[in-house]
């Protein structure tokens, strides 16, 4: 009887535990989602959209003019690069930012996200066998278990901090790192970076570890 009590008290400690572990990773499926269905007020709370287009400026910028997205882990030809920009260069690097810029005014929004989604999927349904499956709760557990699948790296950096590592679906070398932050009752995501295989961004707990507070 007594061993039962124990057991019983047990459970009902470790269910807030297990649910806090957890939600993070909702959260993170739920913004998948919202992408997927246009849930435009979903996307509003749930994002922190001006930290967000921040982050997405940085290193889609960084990325497209082969620059390091992260100084620290930065090859010789990188470094070349960003200290000695030739003309080509300069100029590459000029029109990389206006384009970068317009489609961060365009669709880094609770609307615009999954417009282009939308042209994405459209894209690839005349490009691949494979078009997107339709949304059913028949195939759930088939599409969860697909992304999740392209999870490679997920941690708590603190009590009130989550980062997740992303694979894309149609570039394996692209990548998609987020920070999540605990507001309130909920987590909220505040970061977001995209990288490569060859331009790797490293964790995010390391890097914010050497930033001035005031700077984040």
């Amino acid at each position: 009887m007594r061993m039962s009590n124990f057991l019983l008290r047990s459970g009902l400690w470790l269910l807030p535990l297990l649910a806090y572990a957890a939600s993070p990773f909702l959260t993170v499926w739920t913004l998948r989602e919202a992408i997927k269905t246009g849930d435009a007020a979903m996307l509003e709370h749930t994002i922190a959209w001006d930290s967000v287009r921040s982050t997405l400026r940085t290193s889609m910028t960084r990325v497209a003019l082969d620059l390091p997205v992260n100084p620290g882990l930065a090859t010789d030809t990188m470094v070349a690069a960003a200290e000695k920009p030739g003309m080509w260069q300069r100029i590459k690097r000029y029109v990389g930012t206006s384009t970068i810029d317009k489609l961060i005014e365009t669709y880094a929004n609770p609307e615009g996200l999954p417009e282009l989604f939308k042209y994405r999927q459209t894209y690839r349904f005349y490009t691949s066998a494979e078009p997107e499956p339709e949304k059913t709760l028949a195939n759930l557990p088939e599409r969860a278990f697909k992304f999740w699948s392209r999870v490679k790296h997920a941690e708590f950096n603190s009590p009130t901090e989550f980062e997740v590592e992303v694979e894309d679906k149609s570039n394996p070398e692209r990548r998609y790192t987020g920070l999540l932050q605990l507001h309130g009752f909920g987590w909220k995501l505040v970061e977001l970076h995209i990288h490569t295989t060859k331009n790797p961004l490293g964790r995010l707990a390391a890097i914010n570890a050497k930033r001035d507070p005031f700077e984040r």
